[in-house]
């Protein structure tokens, strides 16, 4: 025969189903404004792109990749003694 479990066990899981449903519908809520928005940002990227010198996108790639290789180097040289891994 299972023992009956105490009251403050039982609150505790009303709890947790309490919070799980808050934050389902928090995440649901901020989802679906961010969504609104997002046709609205993409119009702008698209003329932010089409408008910017092809100059100043190659610079931006230039630093990206460049930004990359530095965190790939640090990475490796961080781990060095336990893995050694290629740069690629």
């Amino acid at each position: 025969m299972a023992a009956k479990k105490p009251w403050y066990e039982q609150l505790w899981w009303l709890i947790k189903l309490l919070v799980f449903l808050v934050s389902c519908w928090f995440i649901y809520v901020h989802v679906h404004t961010e969504m609104d928005e997002l046709e609205t940002y993409l119009t702008q990227y698209k003329e932010t792109i089409l408008t910017a010198s092809p100059f100043l996108l190659f610079s931006f790639l230039i630093l990206a990749l460049s930004n990359w290789s530095l965190e790939a180097l640090k990475w490796r040289w961080i781990i060095r003694k336990i893995e050694n891994i290629s740069f690629l």
